[in-house]
């Protein structure tokens, strides 16, 4: 399996996008650009951390990733509880930075690929905002 954390630029609410209010793009209100659809690249990998426990048995891995600038670290973090057919993943942004160059924010979006004919048998699961399933 890739992971990797994106994003993509956001709508500054005067972009003209057709049949729109012209909202900005903010909280609760994915939103990117006009005309630049193209994701890019968030971070990049630094380190894994494997986490065995032994009494609970529960394996877990911590992925680091950093910035451009080497700035600010993110934090993924997948937990394989014993005899559990799902795997748990939480993503740690530790807020989004908006640059002074264009004192825009980004929407920032957790892309997964599965490799080697993975068959999910056409399910995948997420949280709402980390309230519920």
């Amino acid at each position: 399996m890739e992971f990797a954390l994106q994003y993509y630029n956001p709508a500054t609410g005067s972009d003209d996008y057709s049949g729109s209010d012209n909202t900005a793009s903010g909280a609760y209100i994915f939103k990117p650009k006009e005309g630049d659809m193209s994701k890019k690249l968030y971070s990049t990998y630094l380190k894994q951390e494997t986490i065995k426990n032994t009494n609970t048995g529960v394996n877990a891995y911590n992925l680091y990733f950093e910035n451009s600038e080497k700035t600010r670290m993110y934090t993924a973090m997948i937990r394989l509880l014993p005899g559990a057919t799902t795997v748990e993943w939480e993503v740690q942004l530790h807020g989004i930075p908006v640059t002074s160059s264009d004192d825009l924010g980004k929407e920032v979006v957790v892309t997964w690929e599965m490799l080697n004919n993975f068959d999910n048998e056409d399910t995948f699961y997420t949280d709402s905002n980390g309230l519920e399933m």
